[in-house]
This record gives structure tokens, C-alpha cells and sequence, in this order.
């Protein structure tokens, strides 16, 4: 785009997510995780990054997420038609059906009562309400242990030191 002197890119992967670099890494990351899990010799990266207990993955992936916001509010400052095309155009960072999605961003709505945030005061309240989302889900997980630490996700109940 910066050599075709365009402002927004909507061309090649662009079509299909409008941040793909960042869903990319959010995926390698999540790869990562899980193979650090299974294939770690570390019992204390275990007891740590367990799938019940990936809070720090989420709270990474969620500052992403809102650099992303960031980015289209600057995005809709300096193109402001163009963008707004583009963005009907495309998925925000991949597609997802219409259901999913209004549930996904329930709390943004809710919260700013808009589509999406645009301005920082937004984009900053969206993450303090998603980061209490995050740390409550990873409680639950946690307290009511829904995912067992053996098996696909852990590694045999003897060899935790803790239960």
C-alpha cells in the first residue's frame, strides 16, 4: 500500500482480516503455549502456563487486541471514508459467524454503546472490562478445576507436587 501511495491496504491477506499480523502472532503464541505444555521437562512452567492457568497468553493477547483498536481509531482519523469501506469489507481479525461475533463484543456495546471503541478513553475501558472478564473465567476455571491436570492438557496427577 505505501508503495502503490494507497492509505489503507486491501489487497493479498488483507481481504480476509484487517490486522493479520496480529492474529498471527496471537495463534504462534497459542501454538507455542501449548507445546511448551507438552513438551516442557520444566514441572514449574507446568504448574504455571497449564491451560486452567494461561491468564498471562490472555492478558498478552488482549493488549494486542487493543493496539489493534488503536490502530483503527487512527486508521478512521487519517482515512476516514476509505477505511470505513474497508472495514465493512473486512473482518477485524478473522471471520467469525454474526452470532459469535455479537457475543464476543457484548461488553464493548454495552460498555461504550458503539460498534467500536474510538477514541484512547475507550479502547482503555474496553481492556479494564475484558481483563475483569479474563480474571474471572480463569477463577472459575481455576476454583472449579474444569480442565484436569492429567492427560491431554497436563501430566500424570504423581508427578504434581501440589494435589
Amino acid at each position: 500500500a505505501r508503495f502503490n501511495k494507497k492509505g489503507v491496504a486491501t489487497f493479498w491477506v488483507y481481504r480476509f482480516s484487517r490486522h493479520p499480523q496480529y492474529i498471527g502472532w496471537i495463534i504462534w503464541s497459542y501454538g507455542l503455549l501449548i507445546f511448551l505444555i507438552r513438551n516442557s521437562s520444566l514441572v514449574h512452567f507446568k504448574l504455571t502456563y497449564e491451560m486452567p492457568s494461561s491468564l498471562p497468553w490472555l492478558l498478552t493477547s488482549l493488549v494486542i487486541i487493543c493496539v489493534a483498536l488503536l490502530e483503527e481509531t487512527k486508521m478512521k482519523q487519517n482515512y476516514p471514508e476509505e477505511y470505513e469501506n474497508y472495514r465493512k469489507q473486512a473482518p477485524f481479525l478473522f471471520p467469525l459467524p454474526r452470532f459469535i461475533s455479537k457475543i464476543i463484543t457484548l461488553p464493548i456495546r454495552l460498555l461504550i454503546r458503539k460498534e467500536q471503541p474510538e477514541s484512547r478513553k475507550e479502547v482503555a475501558s474496553v481492556f479494564f472490562v475484558y481483563l475483569g472478564i479474563l480474571i474471572l473465567i480463569s477463577l472459575l476455571f481455576n476454583t472449579i478445576d474444569l480442565m484436569p491436570r492429567s492427560g491431554l492438557w497436563g501430566f500424570p496427577k504423581n508427578v504434581f507436587p501440589f494435589v
